[in-house]
């Protein structure tokens, strides 16, 4: 059989055969069965039922013999005619049914007796009764009993013989049946078992003959969309299977082939991907999502070469080195070529260090530079730190430089988070410059607090008339005069502390708080200016979040900053909520209006300074936002911003937890 569809058909027929074989074999013990009730239904229980009624009719013939003894001749006749009518037709149904051996003999004998008794009984009944002027009772009961009575008990005994062989032919032929009956029901059930057993091994056969082959073709298949080419199906049947095995076959050889063909093309594309990240001249480190170094650039490779003494690691020596397989930038893979040999993707000497064995574990740097890949990692998006505080430092030829760290998460085609790419801008001579700038700041703002608190001191005093009283006119240029003055203050203030956070010389108080507190704070301070505009201020932080390691005065300086700036954009009758979450050991929070939003021109630059949208109310002074970023990165987390314009802003900002946490609410609710 050459096609599936015949194999597929003759075992149903198969199965279709097996059930009619035992269907068949079942109806025929049911005939079967059926014929012998019927045997002893046609055979004996008419005899039986004759002699019953044979019996009945004698019986009642007698009576008129009894009646006519008593003086009732005329009931005495018509009671004899029509039982010994009944006796005939009884006698003719049992003798037309002889079954039984010694039947026929017991049937001769009644009819002779019955043909004596009915002589006797016919001549007793025909003289002249008592009441006629025959015999009187008396003498017609001594004839009765003589000449009547011996017949009559001796016909009765050979029809209680003819019934009694017919009851012991039916209880003969009731046993038959009943071992006719139990043969029937264990042959079928032998043959529904065999049957069973048979359409068993059919399925069974015929499943694995179809089904076996699809599982083969299923594997080699899965294997092939991983990338595993070799494959080869050893099926040979001339069915639609043994056809879709060959064709499979003939696929996986065409994908070897172009696998082959297209090796080359591909690491021609992998080298010019690698020699774009050779290209950029600043140090470039890729790792994967554990923080583990898949990858460096020429550059890294020259800042951290074996040998080179700096806190990344330890140096490497030549045999380690030697050993370290070309990966790729993105995916971490070493490059074979198609003998199965390893090659260096950038067509490199095995001297070419590619960045496995570098340990960033145990360093400040290093430290510094994991925390930043499990910063991009955990909230799957850009990182780059602008604090002076979170620069690292590393030694090169004798110098130390400062780089500022980028990280961004690498993702496949497919969104599958892969790693995370870090680079490092060397921003040793800006640091200089903006070292100059930050002490020349503060030292500006610190000269002018004193002038700007004397300044403020005299405005009030003039204000409160201990200089003497004033018109309306020089009050109103005085309440101007101290507004800006303390806008002054506020900006030198902001200036102050936005220094010493640069420069690394505001210290952290990090201690354990809890997020609901945090929040429940923010809002109640912030509660009479919300309700001053009707706007609504939700708290929707959870109590079971962990704890997390904050300065209590810093992250109230973040919030405050956020809960006003919502509040100052949101309309009247709007809302504005705080949320929080855990994910990865980190609390993320997040402060949500409705408001104006941001225009998004403004969102890469909105943490800047002095950055201020145009056309916008509020007397901030733009330092704000920086205040906050630089805060929050000084306490090890990151900050960011998601907004449309008239879809409100949402600002989200991290701190990190006090230790692994066991939470119900461990990801923003949705």
């Amino acid at each position: 059989m050459d096609s599936l569809k015949k194999k597929l058909t003759f075992s149903y027929c198969s199965l279709i055969l097996i059930l009619l074989a035992v269907g068949g074999w079942s109806v025929i013990n049911l005939v079967r069965l059926g014929r012998t009730v019927n045997v002893i239904l046609a055979n004996n229980y008419k005899s039986i039922i004759a002699s019953e009624n044979m019996k009945e009719a004698l019986e009642r013939q007698d009576s008129a013999a009894t009646f006519f003894t008593i003086g009732d001749a005329a009931r005495a006749r018509q009671q004899f005619a029509a039982s010994s009518d009944a006796f005939e037709s009884e006698f003719g149904i049992a003798a037309g049914n002889i079954t039984e051996p010694g039947e026929a003999e017991i049937i001769a004998d009644i009819k002779e007796k019955s043909d004596a008794y009915k002589q006797n009984i016919n001549a007793f009944l025909n003289q002249a009764g008592p009441r006629d002027g025959g015999p009187g009772s008396a003498a017609l009961s001594q004839a009765y009993f003589t000449r009547l009575y011996p017949p009559f008990v001796a016909l009765k005994g050979r029809l209680d013989d003819l019934l009694h062989i017919n009851q012991q032919a039916m209880v003969v032929a009731e046993n038959r049946a009943t071992r006719e009956s139990r043969r029937a029901q264990i042959s079928t059930a032998i043959i529904v078992l065999a049957g069973l057993i048979l359409a068993v091994l059919f399925s069974w056969r015929y499943s694995a003959y179809i089904v076996h082959p699809l599982s083969q073709l299923a594997d080699r298949a899965r294997r092939i969309a991983d990338g595993d080419y070799q494959q080869h199906l050893d099926i040979q049947s001339q069915d639609e299977i043994g056809v879709l095995a060959r064709e499979f076959n003939t696929m996986a050889r065409r994908l070897r082939d172009v696998q082959k063909s297209d090796y080359w093309r591909l690491l021609l594309e992998q080298k010019k991907a690698n020699a774009v990240i050779n290209s950029i001249y600043e140090p470039v480190i890729v790792t994967d999502a554990k923080g583990t170094v898949t990858r460096l650039n020429r550059a890294a490779e020259r800042l951290f070469a074996p040998g080179a003494q700096n806190k990344i690691g330890e140096p490497y020596d030549d045999a380690q080195a030697a050993n370290i397989p070309h990966r790729d930038a993105v995916s971490g893979s070493a490059e074979f070529n198609p003998n199965g040999q390893q090659t260096n993707v950038d067509g490199d000497s095995s001297e070419n260090l590619g960045g496995r064995g570098l340990k960033l574990e145990g360093s400040l740097a290093g430290d510094k530079i994991l925390g930043a890949v499990k910063d991009a990692v955990s909230m799957q998006r850009p990182v780059a730190v602008e604090s002076e505080s979170a620069l690292v430092p590393i030694k090169v030829e004798g110098a130390e430089h400062q780089f500022r760290l980028r990280t961004t998460p690498i993702r496949d085609e497919d969104g599958r988070l892969l790693g995370a790419v870090t680079l490092l801008e060397d921003v040793t001579s800006s640091v200089g410059v903006d070292m100059v700038k930050s002490e020349f700041i503060s030292v500006a703002s610190g000269k002018l607090r004193e002038p700007l608190h004397s300044l403020r001191l005299s405005l009030h005093a003039l204000m409160e008339g201990y200089a003497g009283e004033l018109n309306d006119e020089q009050l109103e240029m005085l309440h101007v005069a101290r507004d800006n003055a303390q806008q002054l203050d506020d900006m030198t203030s902001d200036l102050l502390e936005l220094a010493e956070l640069d420069s690394g010389a505001r210290h952290m108080e990090l201690e354990s708080v809890r997020p609901i507190d945090i929040a429940r704070a923010a809002i109640e301070r912030h509660r009479p200016e919300a309700e001053c505009k009707r706007i609504n201020l939700k708290n929707k932080v959870w109590s079971d979040l962990p704890m997390v390691n904050a300065d209590k005065k810093a992250i109230k300086r973040v919030l405050d900053n956020l809960l006003s700036n919502a509040v100052r954009h949101s309309g009247r009758g709007g809302e504005v909520s705080i949320e929080a979450w855990e994910r990865n050991n980190r609390v993320f929070f997040s402060v949500q209006d409705a408001g104006e939003g941001i225009p998004e021109e403004y969102l890469a630059t909105i943490f800047g300074r002095f950055v201020r949208v145009k056309g916008r109310p509020g007397g901030g002074t733009g330092l704000g936002l920086a205040i906050a970023k630089r805060l929050v990165e000084s306490q090890g987390g990151q900050i960011s911003v998601e907004s449309r314009p008239g879809q409100g802003a949402t600002f989200t900002f991290t701190l990190p937890t006090r230790g692994a946490s066991n939470v119900l609410h461990w990801e923003k609710p949705a």
